[in-house]
């Protein structure tokens, strides 16, 4: 989990080192480990991630079906969130 820290006003999230061996893993591997990393504490973060992701690597499969999936669970969400509300 990111903690923050800071000088006075100016804050910044450290973020917490991925798990796993990053010596052996690619760009892209490392981009969306990073993005599933952030999205446990981060949405915002998760998605700044996958937006990097797709922009150094927009041909990368592992890439987009992490995008695809990730677009598939917040319409999943918002499915369910209109069904509770009526």
């Amino acid at each position: 989990m990111a903690k923050t820290e800071g000088c006075g006003n100016n804050s910044f999230f450290i973020m917490a080192p991925v798990v796993g061996d990053t010596n052996t893993i690619s760009d892209e591997e490392y981009l969306v480990l990073r993005a599933k990393d952030a999205l446990k504490s981060d949405a915002f973060a998760a998605k700044a991630w996958m937006i990097t992701a797709k922009t150094l690597f927009p041909n990368n499969f592992a890439v987009q079906v992490r995008i695809f999936l990730s677009v598939q669970i917040y319409v999943d969400l918002q499915k369910r969130l209109l069904t509770l509300l009526k």
